[in-house]
């Protein structure tokens, strides 16, 4: 998802200020994967048994991480959306 939201912003020459946009929800979902590896990490050192606060744990972090990437695909639908409406009017 980064390497086609790199390649569509050289594509479509998006904006510096866009670019920024793009870069910082990159680098949040970035950022909240390894806050959840971490947290998987620590779980299993905690404990090898199975534990309900583990799992929720686990279950958190892993929802951070997929709500940012919902986010980020809508702030990519606002950054890039105008761009393939113009294409798409060429038709």
């Amino acid at each position: 998802a980064t390497l086609l939201a790199v390649i569509l912003g050289i594509i479509f020459q998006i904006r510096l200020s866009e670019w920024a946009i793009i870069f910082i929800a990159l680098g949040i979902i970035l950022a909240l994967e390894l806050i959840n590896t971490a947290i998987e990490a620590a779980v299993d050192l905690t404990t090898t048994e199975y534990h309900p606060l583990a799992k929720v744990a686990k279950d958190c972090g892993s929802a951070a991480s997929f709500v940012m990437s919902i986010v980020s695909i809508v702030i990519s639908l606002f950054v890039f959306g105008p761009y393939f409406l113009e294409v798409f009017k060429m038709f």
